[in-house]
């Protein structure tokens, strides 16, 4: 091999050492923005992440309280029934009582 041919070899070895330190630095000078977007990627899958939980907990309370209501409706509808019963049964007594209490004067 002759000097010029070692010679070449050095600098095309040179060139492409330039070449990659040149790319290690454009790559150095992106890291802020590929961090950024990394974190804002991130940022974005937890936030939907924990908006997907809210709505499964908010759609199990919101049944929660759909039970409980329709319990306390139910309930309310059981006591509606029996006071109406009660009435029914006891008007006539009750219509004649307050009609005594108020004709005895």
């Amino acid at each position: 091999m002759e000097h010029i041919d070692v010679i070449n070899k050095i600098i095309e070895a040179e060139h492409r050492a330039l070449a990659v330190v040149g790319e290690a630095q454009a790559q150095r000078e992106r890291l802020p923005d590929i961090v950024a977007e990394a974190v804002e990627r991130l940022r974005g899958e937890y936030s939907a992440r924990a908006n997907s939980e809210i709505d499964t907990f908010r759609m199990a309370e919101d049944a929660r309280a759909d039970a409980a209501i329709d319990k306390i409706n139910a309930e309310h509808a059981i006591k509606m029934n029996e006071l109406e019963a009660l009435f029914l049964s006891r008007r006539d007594a009750w219509a004649e009582r307050v009609f005594k209490e108020a004709t005895a004067f």
